[in-house]
């Protein structure tokens, strides 16, 4: 299946199937951004990391420049530099930001929410992981902030794309989850990421959440791409933690500005 208005473009090349940020990467020179499918990599056993290497190298950023974290479902937020630690979590963060080139920020998911940001007129990128507690505690708006804080960005010049999560289709949640949106949105624009069903749960969409939050941050409207893939639905794409019942890998999103 194929959006062809979706921020997201299929790429199948020999390193693997992968989705990039086809206007970003063609509109801003160097850029390279996106997410793998579940058979971009090389895995003998589905609860296995897949081997990612050849993968990223035809990407055109080496994997020694790698930058991850341990992600933890929080808000905390690292600036990455090429003095930081490579190829090793660089702590308990959910959060990566860099300005500096030939250094590729990853993240792992597999429902959670993808959260990519690009200042251009800093060359300042950003990326996050956010599931509903990251979500529901900020985590798109304290992206902003530490853009905003750390390089002058301005939340009118950043871009964002929402990539590849569970859709509201699929992801049903408590009475807990829901309230917690409350928290962050109260009623705003209820209909969009909360409806009932007859069982008394409800579905919500996460997406849709993240973008109206960075909406209230000062992002633009038109500075904001959501995609239409979900990740239970299209699942021979990408791995599904709700999907699976726990037993699935990791898509890898990232992001670089080539040297």
């Amino acid at each position: 299946m194929k959006y062809i208005d979706d921020p997201f473009q299929f790429n199948h090349d020999s390193a693997g199937p992968f989705f990039h940020i086809e206007r970003w990467e063609k509109q801003f020179s160097g850029l390279i951004a996106g997410i793998s499918t579940r058979t971009s990599g090389i895995s003998k056993k589905i609860d296995k990391p897949l081997n990612m290497n050849p993968f990223m190298e035809n990407i055109g950023i080496n994997w020694k420049s790698w930058s991850c974290a341990n992600q933890v479902h929080g808000t905390e937020v690292g600036i990455v530099q090429h003095n930081s630690p490579m190829n090793q979590p660089l702590g308990e963060m959910d959060g990566l930001i860099t300005s500096e080139k030939g250094i590729l920020l990853t993240a792992l998911f597999a429902d959670c929410v993808p959260l990519f940001f690009l200042d251009p007129e800093k060359e300042v990128i950003g990326l996050a992981h956010a599931g509903w507690r990251g979500t529901v505690k900020n985590m798109a708006g304290k992206m902003v902030r530490e853009m905003t804080n750390h390089f002058q960005s301005k939340p009118d010049q950043i871009r964002a794309v929402i990539g590849p999560s569970i859709g509201i289709c699929c992801y049903e949640v408590s009475d807990e989850v829901v309230e917690a949106v409350y928290s962050i949105l109260s009623t705003d624009r209820e209909d969009q990421w909360n409806i009932k069903k007859e069982n008394g749960k409800c579905h919500i969409n996460l997406q849709e959440i993240n973008h109206l939050i960075m909406l209230k941050e000062g992002i633009l409207p038109h500075h904001i791409e959501v995609t239409s893939y979900c990740t239970s639905c299209q699942n021979s794409l990408f791995y599904s933690y709700r999907k699976e019942k726990g037993t699935t890998g990791r898509q890898v999103a990232f992001m670089g500005w080539q040297e």
